[in-house]
């Protein structure tokens, strides 16, 4: 099995086949489709300025039987300052101090309540922005209540539980990925991977039908030290362009 999730950020026109911006959830409805669509809710005015039928689209696509509804923190941008690295990262930052567990919930609960007025569903799955996250934001996701918690895969690792809730691991469907459960896609990159969307999306099942094996303790601490390691790398790759500027 997979799950296709599908995370809803950048919206414009080039991105898209014919400049259309709204095929993909429209061939979504169309062939009923089960999807997670996973949306950090301070993108809400960007989406009604650009292309407020997104928003109507979306709100069909989730409240599908099937599909579901997925939360990427609130502002999807740490709070600390970075002047060199990559700031998009909100429930952990690996170079400063990461937010307190009442910080988390705070501007968690924010986001989901966001998203419920923009929706009309209550969000069902968190994804960490950037999948950057660490053991207080798994127990306050399970608190408030999130039945799915994404991680980022980058090597094969099945899905597994935290108390009541799943964590499942997914692999970004633009490269090579392992072999997991889940996929995930940015929605502006889908007519550029169309092949890989199209091969993922026939054989989508909803993220209800996951199940929980039991846990792979190595696997798990292996996958999140390359995760930090990948975040690292990124961020001393893009350095030197800032001392050039």
């Amino acid at each position: 099995m997979t799950v296709l999730d599908i995370h809803l950020e950048g919206i414009k026109p080039e991105s898209f086949r014919d400049r259309k911006v709204t095929h993909i959830f429209e061939d979504i409805l169309a062939n009923n489709t089960p999807v997670i669509v996973s949306l950090p809710p301070c993108l809400e005015q960007t989406w009604l300025s650009q292309c407020p039928q997104i928003i109507e689209l979306t709100k069909e696509v989730v409240k599908r039987k099937g599909s579901a509804l997925g939360q990427q923190g609130l502002n999807h941008k740490c709070k600390n300052f970075h002047r060199f690295a990559d700031p998009w990262h909100e429930n952990s930052c690996i170079w400063y101090h990461s937010p307190a567990a009442q910080e988390q919930e705070e501007f968690m609960k924010k986001g989901r309540e966001q998203l419920e007025k923009l929706t009309g569903q209550i969000p069902s799955v968190y994804v960490p922005p950037n999948h950057y996250f660490n053991q207080d934001t798994l127990e306050v996701a399970e608190q408030m209540g999130f039945k799915f918690f994404m991680d980022r895969a980058l090597i094969s690792l099945q899905p597994y539980s935290h108390k009541n809730m799943i964590v499942v691991p997914e692999a970004d469907l633009t490269r090579k990925t392992p072999e997991v459960s889940a996929h995930y896609i940015h929605y502006d990159e889908i007519d550029s991977y169309l092949t890989n969307y199209v091969q993922t999306l026939v054989n989508a099942e909803p993220v209800t039908n996951i199940k929980s094996s039991p846990p792979q303790k190595n696997k798990q601490k292996l996958n999140r030290f390359l995760v930090t390691s990948a975040k690292i790398a990124r961020d001393f790759l893009k350095a030197p362009k800032h001392f050039k500027s």
